[in-house]
């Protein structure tokens, strides 16, 4: 396009927020492994301190973390408005939370663990175009 940068080519940036960090770095090497940037956080506040200095498309996110958990973490991208889809990642003891975080505007559930990769990959790139299309 002439040179011009978009928004639209930029490449596509997720925050993984898990307290695992086997999960998070295999998460991160799925991500990067498809040609996206990735982040990660700890828990909930961790993540709360990355989004206040980087702007993401998705957030993926446990459901149950320590100090904030996903649930929390939603209300706060909610209630500040910002500009990125976020994705929970629940066991089934915590369902019935993701379920009525789904409800205050969650883009989507996955349980863990995960049924494939693809799984993944599929919300993930989904998000991100609904938070593209949404700028």
């Amino acid at each position: 396009m002439n040179g011009v940068s978009t928004k639209a080519e930029r490449p596509v940036r997720v925050l993984v927020v898990d307290d695992d960090p086997q999960m998070r770095s295999a998460l991160e090497r799925l991500l990067r492994l498809r040609g996206l940037e990735t982040d990660s956080a700890f828990d909930g506040q961790d993540a709360v301190e990355r989004l206040a200095v980087a702007a993401f498309d998705v957030v993926l996110c446990d459901v149950n973390m320590p100090r904030m958990g996903g649930p929390e973490l939603l209300d706060h991208v909610v209630g500040s408005r910002l500009s990125c889809q976020v994705i929970l990642m629940t066991g089934l003891q915590d369902l019935r939370s993701a379920v009525g975080a789904m409800r205050r505007g969650a883009f989507g559930l996955i349980a863990k663990p995960f049924a494939s990769h693809q799984e993944v990959l599929v919300q993930v790139l989904d998000a991100a175009r609904v938070n593209r299309l949404r700028e």
